[in-house]
């Protein structure tokens, strides 16, 4: 039996499908861009909706090549924010027999956490960092599991243009009483960032992940796309045009994020919320279930 995790984001959305072993047999990424069409009102404009029937209908005619194969889809920020994001997403689930459903931001911390787990074990305590397009999870790890954490209002779509203090007033709303100077960075922010330390002109997951950064380097980064233009951005060889534009303010939220809880180092993590999903659905003893 195949499964197949959907990551329905608010910037890009994936699709990772993985056999009975969890090996991958695909992950590809969508720039769906939710966020970007919800209106003033709160609602996901009717144009956002037609691109997420072609989305899902490639979603769909991908699955039915790795059949039999179960599927289990989550949806973020965007959807919960959304006047119309459970009928959105009810809708599709119906139109394409996919089981989805929308999550809340400790929920999407949990799977997260799920993800990157197996590579941390050893780690006595660390912040987990995800940012995302219009939210950002931030949980305290302790002896392999959660014991605080935190879903926060701004993301690399929802905090474009604002500055490091907007962070600051944001986290400070939030009291965290675990301490810890490491931090696992998730999602497409870290990575990137690594790839360009590394002065690579492609992704390496293998160079990358479990990579070790200083607060200096973002901020070296975060100083790089502050007083760049979107062009000057885009002729990174390892940015595409549909990433570079929440590059800029991802790297602030991150490099805020760092600066706020003084933070040593961050250890980046390739692994993400669908392979939260995957562990959340799989056993050793009857391997993957249709239920979440």
């Amino acid at each position: 039996m195949n499964f197949g995790a959907i990551d329905l984001g608010s910037n890009t959305s994936f699709l990772k499908i993985v056999n009975s072993k969890k090996e991958t047999a695909l992950d590809k990424i969508f720039y769906t861009k939710t966020a970007r069409g919800l209106d003033s009102k709160g609602f996901i404009t009717a144009q956002k909706i037609f691109e997420l029937d072609i989305f899902f209908a490639e979603v769909s005619e991908l699955v039915k090549e790795f059949a039999p194969i179960t599927v289990v889809g989550n949806a973020t920020a965007v959807y919960r924010d959304a006047i119309n994001g459970f009928d959105i997403i009810s809708y599709f689930a119906k139109k394409y027999s996919l089981e989805l459903s929308i999550i809340d931001g400790v929920k999407e911390a949990q799977l997260s956490f799920l993800g990157a787990k197996p590579d941390f074990i050893d780690y006595n305590n660390y912040f987990l960092i995800d940012i995302g397009g219009r939210s950002t999870e931030i949980s305290f790890i302790e002896k392999n599991e959660i014991t605080e954490s935190f879903s926060f209002p701004f993301g690399v779509v929802s905090f474009d243009g604002k500055t490091k203090n907007h962070v600051f007033d944001e986290l400070k709303k939030f009291k965290f009483s675990k301490k810890s100077q490491t931090f696992v960075g998730l999602g497409g922010v870290p990575t990137t960032i690594g790839t360009l330390e590394k002065g690579l002109s492609s992704f390496r997951e293998d160079l990358i992940h479990l990579l070790e950064l200083s607060p200096q380097q973002i901020y070296k980064w975060y100083d790089f796309f502050n007083n760049s233009s979107p062009d000057d951005i885009k002729h990174l060889d390892i940015l595409d045009s549909r990433r570079a534009d929440v590059v800029k303010s991802g790297s602030m939220i991150l490099w805020a994020i760092l600066d706020f809880f003084d933070a040593e180092k961050i250890v980046l993590s390739t692994k993400s919320l669908r392979d939260g999903i995957i562990e959340a659905n799989y056993s050793v003893e009857t391997g993957f279930s249709s239920f979440f």
